[in-house]
């Protein structure tokens, strides 16, 4: 319910529900079309953004000539020459006269302290003694006022700037980048197209004029230094560039972009039956189609109800497999969960691409269909549950491509491919490297049916291959990353045990499996055979072997609390039961089976490993110890159910194998004659014994399944029981006796 809940609440309806109807580009029209109404096709919104742009791009920067500006600079410019010519002539009256007025010098000297604030006596005293030079600094200063002093500098690449800056050593300067030759002056309330080069700041335009004017005062330098002082300090800019009014009219240009491509009158035919789907084409009929929405509701709804009825049917067989499959296998609720959760995070994932991504992809090459995550929830079912599960999800994800990509069967094809291969491959995975097998695999299968689609649609094209090719690319790389990541969260988070889980605890560094080795090495070795036994016979009626292999490791890890109480682990032919009585015995051995499970417990070990542990032993009876208790205690009477074991009976073919491999093994291992006829016997008497004690009962294993099991353990029978040839030992006496060695 809550997978079907969010399912219908994630899922897309308008725009899937709206472009199911549309044709495919590059495929013939399977029918004419004709206009149903009159209306607009209106551009894309990349086209109309790219349309405005241009628009915004032909406006050129504004800049405003200020006159009240020229005019206070003029003023200001004035009034110091004014100055300078009336010291000058008071300079020359006191030069020149005998007897000099106090109040003249008085007054010379005002000015000269009053001209001195401005520019400095250098600059002074060449003006003075030059007159023809004031009226060349008038001249330039009118020119340069007539021609305006910007306050902003047009530069074509910030690089420019970034020079500008260094060769006046200057901290900061205003500019714009502007590459163009002709900018806009607002002049006397007129607009006036200039050439940008004409805007410049004061520092070039004191540079400029002065080189003009460089060969009139070459036998001067100090001329031309007092030119630049004054220049530089009574200059400053009469032409203010108009940001906010440059933006103004940009706006303005692009608020007038048609949005429109043109209007399709009613009656008008669109395409013809038969005729190749072009983009042009598709745009007209998508257009149509948006003006059919906005004018009739009824359509919209119309559609919307019907992909729901779809998309419910889908989410409903889909629900059911999960709980038929969960009846069935009798599967844990908290994996059934984490299905769901991975289901639901598939779609999560479709619709973050779906509403996001579209956004940011704007190419005409590329088909954003291919970087749907598809094979995500397919490729961690597969690691995680069995095969089959593994596939419907594929089905279920693939048909859910094709219901994105409005409707279409052949993405849905390559994606089930695509999906299911990879699957395939991670399925049982023991090795990460898988994980890069599938991706490979994937890739190519991608790359062949992404190839088949581009031609069934007469759109091939190098640009769209390879751009199409690199988006699933990715798209399946980040998928089979994040599995290959993430598994391990799912499979400790929900409970599933899988085979890389099983990989890890195979090894031999395991705590627990070298605090066996370390204190019951008799134990170990025993668990390594019952592991070869029972992986050789598992593989012959398709059991998971792997499990069967790990279960065999830590089966008997409960033996180490006491290790000399069992065969395997005595030495010297010392059996400490023959101090005990036959009832102090069975509980040493059934507590072995508690005891496992509960250091089972305590290293997280899965459930898997967990039911090994409990099943191997099942409720048989230890019958060596009952009729022993049957001697010793004649006239007791002895229960058999004080010699069973407390466990139960296995649940699984991995466990119904472990415990039989268990008991073979065993058995084998007190046989005096290990013949194959003799082992062959020996174990068809033991799988016998454990039908006629009902402990097969729940394991799901077949008469036929018990033949190859029988033949399968005599195979590792006779691997691990096999004779060598006596080694020629008196050859070597011999030798040593040549050599002159003495045998000690």
């Amino acid at each position: 319910m809550i997978f079907a809940i969010s399912a219908i609440i994630l899922f897309p309806t308008e725009d899937i529900a709206h472009k199911s109807e549309l044709p495919v580009i590059g495929q013939s029209a399977p029918r004419s079309i004709v206009a149903q109404i009159s209306f607009d096709v209106l551009k894309n919104p990349q086209e109309l953004e790219d349309e405005m742009k241009k628009a915004k791009d032909k406006v050129q920067p504004v800049f405003e000539y200020s006159e009240e500006a020229t005019k206070k600079l003029s003023e200001n410019f004035d009034m110091l020459v004014s100055q300078i010519e009336t010291y000058g002539k008071l300079q020359a009256e006191i030069s020149s006269a005998p007897a000099v007025e106090q109040r003249k010098i008085a007054v010379a000297g005002d000015l000269y302290q009053a001209i001195v604030r401005k520019i400095s006596s250098a600059a002074l005293n060449q003006l003075v003694q030059n007159a023809t030079a004031i009226d060349t600094l008038k001249n330039i200063f009118k020119t340069m006022l007539s021609q305006g002093i910007s306050n902003t500098l047009i530069a074509e690449r910030a690089k420019d700037v970034v020079m500008f800056k260094e060769s006046r050593n200057l901290n900061s300067v205003n500019y714009i980048l502007y590459s163009k030759q002709e900018v806009l002056l607002i002049k006397n309330g007129k607009d006036s197209i200039v050439e940008s080069s004409s805007i410049r700041l004061k520092e070039i335009l004191i540079d400029a004029v002065l080189d003009k004017y460089k060969n009139s005062f070459s036998s001067n330098p100090g001329i031309t230094s007092a030119f630049y002082e004054i220049l530089y300090v009574f200059v400053s800019p009469n032409i203010f560039y108009l940001d906010k009014e440059t933006e103004t009219r940009k706006a303005a240009a692009a608020a007038q972009v048609n949005p429109s491509k043109g209007m399709i009158p009613r009656g008008m035919e669109i395409i013809s039956q038969g005729s190749i789907v072009t983009k042009e084409t598709l745009e007209k009929i998508n257009a149509m189609q948006n003006a059919i929405q906005r004018d009739s509701v009824a359509f919209f709804y119309t559609a919307t109800y019907g992909q729901y009825i779809l998309y419910f049917m889908l989410i409903s067989i889909l629900s059911f497999y999960l709980w038929y499959f969960r009846l069935e296998r009798k599967v844990r609720p908290l994996h059934i969960w984490a299905i769901t959760i991975i289901l639901i995070t598939q779609i999560v994932l479709f619709r973050i691409v779906h509403d996001f991504f579209s956004l940011f992809i704007q190419n005409e090459y590329l088909n954003i269909i291919w970087f749907y995550p598809f094979a995500f929830a397919p490729i961690l079912i597969s690691v995680l549950y069995p095969f089959r599960t593994a596939v419907t999800i594929s089905l279920w994800s693939s048909v859910l491509v094709g219901i994105f990509g409005y409707y279409d069967l052949s993405l849905c094809i390559v994606a089930f491919f695509t999906s299911f291969a990879m699957s395939l491959i991670v399925n049982n995975i023991r090795y990460r490297v898988r994980f890069m097998q599938a991706f490979g695999a994937g890739l190519v299968i991608f790359a062949v049916s992404l190839l088949g689609i581009l031609l069934l649609r007469n759109s091939i094209s190098w640009d769209t291959y390879w751009q199409n090719f690199l988006l699933g690319a990715a798209n399946l790389l980040l998928s089979v990353t994040f599995v290959s990541v993430f598994c391990n969260v799912f499979e400790r988070l929900f409970q599933i045990t899988t085979n890389l889980r099983l990989v890890e605890l195979s090894d031999f560094n395991h705590p627990l499996l070298r605090h066996l080795s370390e204190y019951a090495p008799g134990s170990f070795h025993h668990s390594i055979q019952v592991g070869n036994l029972g992986e050789i016979a598992g593989e012959r009626i398709g059991a998971n072997t792997l499990l069967i292999r790990v279960m065999a490791l830590y089966h008997d890890i409960g033996k180490t609390m006491r290790p000399e109480y069992f065969t395997e682990n005595q030495r010297f032919g010392y059996n400490p039961h023959d101090n005990l009585s036959p009832y102090d015995s069975i509980k040493i051995l059934k507590a072995h089976v508690e005891r496992g499970v509960e250091f089972a417990e305590e290293y997280n070990l899965p459930d898997a490993i967990v039911a090994g542990i409990k099943e191997h032993h099942g409720t048989n009876v230890a019958y060596y110890f009952y009729n022993k208790a049957k001697e010793m205690y004649t006239d007791k009477e002895i229960k058999i159910a004080d010699f069973r074991y407390k466990g139960t009976i296995p649940h699984s073919k991995e466990t119904a194998v472990l415990m039989l491999a268990d008991a073979i093994e065993a058995t084998s291992r007190s046989m005096q004659n290990s013949k194959p006829e003799q082992l062959l016997k020996m174990i068809q008497k033991t799988i016998e014994d454990k039908m006629f004690e009902d402990q097969l009962n729940d394991s799901g294993l077949t008469i036929n399944d018990l033949k190859e099991l029988g033949e399968g353990f005599l195979q590792g029978l006779e691997g691990s029981t096999h004779t060598r040839v006596p080694y020629p030992t008196s050859v070597f006496s011999k030798r040593r006796q040549e050599n002159g060695e003495i045998k000690v």
